[in-house]
């Protein structure tokens, strides 16, 4: 037999793994699965609060949740409490489309493999699950489980359910946070466990809504199944060249198909589509997009060729006649702005088909007219005021144009604005959207969605 090279370094692969076979014969890892619910959370990170100081530092990291918001550990591991960052822009919840708007921790306490915002009430307020359960009325074993699955067979994990993502809003961006504000979360969540009683005495749908710690009723953001199950979307770039040459598309998602029309009069019809989480495919295509943010107004899309998609389904924006997006002012008002940190994310590209993305910060003093921006290595002051027209205008120290701001959509994460330059661009305001957005996280992972 002629032994070549590829043969011999089988045989000396198929050798080294019979040795390691009898060295480690008798040693075995064991290993847990974990899972992060609030709705099950994909794309979340993981910590082993090893030092037990409540906080997810750095060198405890061990990984990312599945799309079944699951990770895989040594069990030995489990000695120790779990810490769950759901990160704006990069986790995203099953329950609702796009990803989280809002940053929140999660903690279990140890021993224990689910870690939901019920294991997190408990481990803040230094109290048991048999405690908690019966705290709010419930029994240990469903609040101690996986109550979205158990929605199949158990009518009271509905109820279960709801109080859990309620919950989760009334938590703070780390766990020592929620524990310095622990009164106010237990406030908040008796008071969201007492409508939830109200509207199952009531027999309402609890599959919708949210309720918040004032006890308020509000839509919760669909998945992008039901979204598209029936909706008319206007679709349009955020790079001006690119938008100054497609304009806007028109597409109409039913009964999963998609019915496409550009505004060069391109026209496809009845193609059909698949949804998996955040993502619609157009099946034969290559058409593959991401909604990586949706409100009920407006989404943010990551496009098949790696652009970012403004799309709305307000249609009194377009006229199709004459093939013109005209965005509907809104005023903007100083409490918008008055002592904020804000993000404003733009497609600074001009005329270039290459998207050049920028993610400015924008600091407002809490009193007075003045303000910091960071622009990558760039800083400066500014003056800012609310002109006669109701729009934000931004003067820069040292620079001879202002920024003129028109809101023309905005909601509790962003305000999608356009803009202009003034003296020198009076009356001409750039059609294409941008966003100042009140989370970091949320613009920092947009940004890099973005550019990746």
């Amino acid at each position: 037999m002629k032994i070549t090279p590829s043969l011999l370094g089988s045989l000396i692969a198929l050798s080294l793994s019979g040795c390691n076979s009898s060295d480690n014969s008798n040693s075995t890892v064991s290993t847990s699965t974990i899972k992060a619910i609030d709705g099950y959370l994909a794309n979340a990170s993981v910590y082993i609060d090893r030092n037990s100081n409540n906080i997810a530092d750095e060198n405890e990291f061990v990984g990312v949740t599945s799309e079944r918001g699951e990770l895989t550990i040594d069990s030995s591991q489990l000695t120790h409490p779990i810490i769950i960052k759901a990160i704006a822009g990069q986790t995203y919840d099953l329950d609702k489309g796009g990803r989280l708007t809002q940053s929140y921790e999660l903690m279990a306490d140890t021993s224990s493999t689910i870690i939901t915002p019920f294991t997190t009430l408990a481990k803040i307020n230094d109290i048991t699950m048999e405690t908690l359960a019966a705290q709010l009325g419930y029994d240990t074993t469903l609040i101690n489980s996986d109550y979205v699955k158990a929605k199949e067979t158990n009518a009271t994990a509905e109820q279960v359910h709801l109080l859990a993502r309620s919950s989760m809003t009334t938590l703070n961006d780390t766990v020592v946070n929620s524990i310095k504000n622990k009164q106010v979360i237990t406030q908040g969540v008796t008071t969201i466990n007492n409508k939830v009683d109200e509207l199952v005495n009531a027999g309402n749908n609890l599959n919708d809504i949210v309720i918040d710690a004032s006890g308020n009723s509000i839509p919760m953001p669909p998945t992008l199944t039901r979204y598209l199950a029936d909706t008319t979307l206007y679709q349009f770039s955020t790079n001006e060249f690119w938008f100054e040459h497609d304009l806007y598309s028109k597409m109409v998602f039913k009964d999963n198909t998609l019915t496409a029309t550009t505004s060069q009069g391109e026209h496809i019809a009845d193609l059909p589509i698949s949804i998996t989480n955040n993502t619609y495919t157009a099946k034969g295509t290559e058409l593959e997009e991401e909604f990586i943010y949706f409100s009920h107004d407006f989404s943010l899309i990551v496009t098949s060729d790696g652009a970012m998609d403004f799309a709305t389904t307000d249609a009194s924006i377009i006229d199709e006649n004459t093939n013109t997006v005209n965005f509907n002012f809104i005023p903007a008002t100083a409490s918008m702005f008055q002592g904020k940190e804000v993000y404003w994310l733009i497609d600074d590209a001009e005329n270039s088909p290459t998207a050049n993305v920028s993610l400015i910060e924008f600091s407002f003093d809490e009193i007075g007219d003045t303000g910091r921006y960071v622009n990558g290595n760039i800083k400066g002051g500014f003056t800012w005021y609310i002109n006669a027209d109701n729009q934000l205008t931004i003067v820069r120290d040292s620079e001879a144009k202002d920024w003129i701001f028109q809101p023309v959509m905005t909601n509790d994460d962003m305000i999608v604005s356009v803009m202009r330059h003034a003296p020198l661009e009076a009356h001409k305001y750039s059609r294409i959207p941008m966003f100042i957005i009140n989370n970091k996280d949320l613009a920092e992972s947009l940004k890099q969605e973005w550019i990746k």
